[in-house]
């Protein structure tokens, strides 16, 4: 699976770019970088996030978008900022199929996002999972 900017860095830690220079008490979305280049995360919680010598709590205190950064209030000009990417989630892309023991033996049965077949005597039918 190919990534937009930086591949995910699972385990390591990564301090990204100051963004405080942009701060001006009136702007409250803003771009992560690290080195420069755009830094995606789809994890807020993998980030540590210290603004004006306070920790920031994650979904609450900010949300995060693809490499962009919204604050709940915009902060303040000349706030001190510091930024640390606690490696990032990693995605195994889900469960592809389940074992299932039939009366003839076991049987892999294939996954989709939204449900899974299911023979019945007559015909092949899909069974709905995790409808919410």
């Amino acid at each position: 699976m190919a990534y937009l900017g930086k591949s995910p860095q699972l385990g390591s830690y990564t301090k990204l770019d100051d963004i405080s220079s942009s701060f001006n008490g009136s702007t409250s979305t803003f771009t992560l970088t690290s080195g420069g280049k755009s830094f995606y995360t789809t994890n807020p919680y993998t980030l540590f996030i210290v603004l004006g010598g306070v920790i920031q709590e994650p979904i609450v205190s900010f949300t995060i978008d693809r490499d962009q950064i919204t604050f709940a209030s915009a902060p303040p000009a000349n706030s001190q900022f510091y930024i640390l990417a606690l490696g990032n989630t990693f995605h195994t892309g889900g469960l592809k199929s389940i074992s299932v023991m039939a009366r003839t033996g076991l049987k892999t049965v294939p996954i989709t996002a939204t449900s899974i077949p299911v023979t019945t005597r007559s015909s092949l039918v899909g069974v709905l999972i995790n409808a919410a």
